[in-house]
């Protein structure tokens, strides 16, 4: 399959904002170094199941329950709408009218988070890290992938999210749909700019009529309506992207190896239960995907299976992505 991998620079018109030397939100020009500063220290404190985290201008919180990072904020403002999850299911696409009964019949569209063990230690005056050791199972089902996640906070307010994941140790499971963190962001977050494939939807093998370039959007632009509501509005290759409120302030999400992204006001789960469009319920708060990978569109609802290379049927892997508090006003 052909891949344009030219550096183009995209039109600036609505859905696309031209290349520029100017570095996004959250990341400062190569060409001018800024005076070293010391990472300012955090606090760490427990009460009960959740740990807080407090810095200069920030104050994040994990619940060490679900294992996961509970609230963001920056200089009082919430840029979390509710715990941040690890997620595997799409809405089916018509392409997966033949692999969503095994998805299904798996649990894949039920499939939650079970902490198994979950700790923190402050690992220098600027560091804190919490370990959390879990799988993705639906109930009453042998697990589906197992894995480790470290979050590390720092003293700047940014968190880097690793997980180790091992997926069917028993050698019978049907691919994946995908595999990332899901995230909600309170309403108003409706900006979206993303340096990646674009200006429309794609993934890894429907990417011939997008380029590679740096966009910029809404939330609502961001969507891709069809007949029957399903997967839609993903951005293949994505290196990084802010998702923000009006005033600049919001999320920068950023990883060395390039993943997945999709912000929409439908949530899989609402995208699955509807069988027309006016069925939708449009969410007032954005829902984030960052994924590790998505498995491809294929033509299997009237070709052959998704090809091999398509797939996401990796059994070990590491998934890596950073989030990353900004304000334009810091800029």
């Amino acid at each position: 399959m052909l891949e344009s991998t030219a550096e183009t620079t995209p039109e600036t018109t609505l859905g696309s904002a031209p290349e520029s030397d100017a570095a996004p939100q959250g990341e400062r020009s190569a060409e001018r170094p800024p005076a070293f500063a010391p990472i300012p220290a955090v606090r760490a404190q427990q009460e009960g199941q959740v740990l807080t985290i407090e810095g200069f201008d920030f104050a994040h919180a994990f619940d060490l329950r679900q294992g996961s990072v509970s609230r963001m904020s920056r200089h009082g403002v919430e840029l979390l709408d509710s715990p941040a999850r690890f997620a595997i299911w799409r809405a089916p696409i018509d392409n997966d009218m033949h692999v969503k009964e095994k998805w299904i019949e798996e649990g894949y569209d039920r499939a939650v988070t079970k902490v198994y063990a979950c700790g923190w230690e402050q690992t220098g005056e600027s560091e804190v890290k919490i370990r959390t050791s879990f799988a993705l199972t639906a109930v009453s089902r042998y697990p589906l992938l197992t894995g480790e996640a470290v979050w590390t906070v720092n003293g700047a307010g940014e968190i880097v999210l690793r997980a180790d994941m091992k997926f069917d140790e028993r050698g019978t499971l049907p691919y994946l749909p995908r595999f990332g963190l899901r995230l909600a962001l309170p309403a108003g977050m409706e900006q979206v700019e993303y340096r990646g494939f674009g200006p429309h939807e794609s993934y890894v093998d429907k990417r011939q009529s997008v380029r590679k370039g740096r966009f910029a959007s809404t939330v609502d632009g961001m969507f891709e309506s069809y007949i029957m509501p399903q997967e839609n509005g993903s951005r293949y290759g994505t290196e990084w992207a802010v998702v923000s409120n009006e005033q600049g302030m919001g999320l920068r999400f950023a990883a060395e190896a390039p993943f997945s992204f999709n912000a929409s006001h439908y949530a899989p789960e609402d995208l699955t239960a509807a069988s027309h469009t006016w069925e939708l319920k449009r969410r007032q708060e954005t829902i984030v995907h960052l994924d590790y990978k998505m498995s491809g569109v294929g033509s299997n609802s009237c070709g052959p299976e998704l090809a091999e290379a398509y797939r996401l049927n990796d059994k070990a892997f590491r998934f890596e992505v950073r989030l990353i508090p900004v304000f334009r006003e810091d800029e």
